[in-house]
């Protein structure tokens, strides 16, 4: 789903999509993983913290694995992979130690497959732009606030949106741009591959079939059902955010390779408010909705077993997370890592 986001918010800022930029190396980002800097700065309040993540981790079902093993029904076994859809160089290292994972007779399963390599990635961008445009009258209005509005504004402004391009998205896509870090955005407009993308082009080297858990236009549908006044307090939220969204995104992969991935929606990265400010329901849509949807999917590749799932973190945990749902179809799941 972030992959998206990119494609779309190069496209509205008249950039390149999937091209190297020729002019600069890519950056380096400096978001700080606040986890990390308490750690470093205040060892007795690290460890205070450590304990807090510990406890809020044993409160979200599967939220401690990366890596589960999925056997049962007579099949060969199955693995489940949680992703981030980012390029962080530790995430891309991981890539090699899957490669037992690919070859002739497995299959890699992901939520688009080969829609994000090749030609594909053009087609997805393009129906992205016809359905960030489909807007009538100001795309702020459900800002009334003028005070909120200023800030909002101004936030949009910053990161290359300002006022006449703004009236012209629609309010969704506002909100999503709002929560995306800048130079994870920089990063993909150079052409650095993200860790999903990684995992398929190595996974296709190798002789494994690639299938795909969802299509753009299932995915583009969640993204565009956050309605305008859902839209209005991701956008207020995001402008009133005591950290940025590197900060935030450095912070989620530390909390990735400390195998916490159930606790994004927590206060340590307060960027991310402004996502949770979407409510239980598009919340639903965005895991729930579409992991029911795979969960269908991912059926008959685990009845025929040598399958390779490889979707976004947050869809493994939770009661109505991937985990649960397979084990409710019969499989046993044990983590791996």
């Amino acid at each position: 789903m972030p992959r998206l986001r990119a494609l779309l918010l190069c496209l509205a800022l008249g950039l390149p999509s999937a091209a190297p930029a020729a002019t600069a190396p890519p950056p380096a980002c400096a978001g700080k993983d606040m986890v990390a800097e308490v750690r470093s700065k205040t060892p007795l309040l690290g460890r205070m913290l450590d304990w807090l993540l510990e406890w809020q981790i044993r409160g979200v079902p599967n939220g401690d694995g990366i890596l589960w093993k999925i056997e049962g029904k007579g099949a060969a076994p199955s693995y489940l992979l949680g992703t981030m859809h980012v390029t962080d160089e530790r995430l891309i290292a991981l890539v090699p130690r899957l490669d037992p994972y690919f070859g002739p007779g497995r299959v890699l399963a992901t939520e688009l497959g080969e829609d994000l390599i090749g030609p594909g990635q053009y087609v997805l961008a393009g129906k992205l732009l016809l359905r960030s445009m489909a807007t009538k009258g100001d795309s702020l209005a459900g800002i009334t606030d003028p005070s909120d509005r200023s800030a909002v504004d101004e936030m949009l402004a910053r990161i290359g949106l300002p006022p006449d391009r703004t009236r012209r998205l629609a309010p969704w896509f506002l909100a999503i741009a709002a929560g995306a870090p800048a130079c994870e955005q920089e990063r993909q407009k150079h052409g650095l591959t993200v860790f999903d993308v990684a995992l398929t082009e190595a996974a296709k080297r190798a002789g494994s079939r690639i299938v795909a858990l969802e299509t753009a236009d299932e995915q583009i549908d969640v993204i565009a059902s956050i309605s305008p006044a859902v839209s209005a307090r991701m956008l207020v939220q995001a402008a009133r955010a005591t950290t940025s969204p590197d900060d935030g995104l450095a912070t989620l992969v530390g909390l990735y390779f400390d195998h916490r991935i159930g606790l994004p929606l927590s206060p340590l990265a307060s960027w991310w408010t402004a996502f949770q400010g979407g409510g239980d329901t598009f919340a639903a849509a965005l895991l729930g909705g579409r992991n029911a949807v795979m969960r269908e999917r991912a059926r008959p590749l685990l009845e025929r077993g040598n399958t390779l799932i490889a979707v976004g973190a947050m869809h493994l945990v939770g009661k109505n997370g991937l985990v649960a749902l397979f084990r409710q179809d019969g499989y046993t799941v044990t983590k791996v890592w």
